[in-house]
């Protein structure tokens, strides 16, 4: 499964806030935790309210447990989220 830890802690922290956050996140493993986070006690765990997070905390959860790319889902409401892509290749 390739993806990046940066991007997840990233991904959080922008959705939902603060460092403390995102390494919560990892304390009892990351796969686990992204389960865990396609669920509403998992939305309410690390505060995400808006519909629209959460659908795109679970879109690009299963795409990352899927192995697929590793992009940060965009949203209209949080213009600075960035793909993985972008990062890596900065001339495109």
């Amino acid at each position: 499964m390739a993806w990046d830890t940066l991007l997840v802690v990233n991904f959080v922290q922008r959705f939902c806030g603060t460092p403390q956050t995102s390494e919560a996140i990892f304390a009892n493993g990351v796969i686990g935790k992204l389960f865990f986070y396609m669920t509403s006690e998992g939305w309410s765990e690390i505060g995400i309210k808006s519909v629209s997070h959460r659908h795109a905390l679970v879109d690009w959860s299963k795409r990352v447990l899927e192995g697929g790319h590793t992009v940060v889902p965009k949203s209209q409401t949080s213009p600075l989220l960035h793909s993985s892509e972008n990062m890596r290749y900065p001339h495109k």
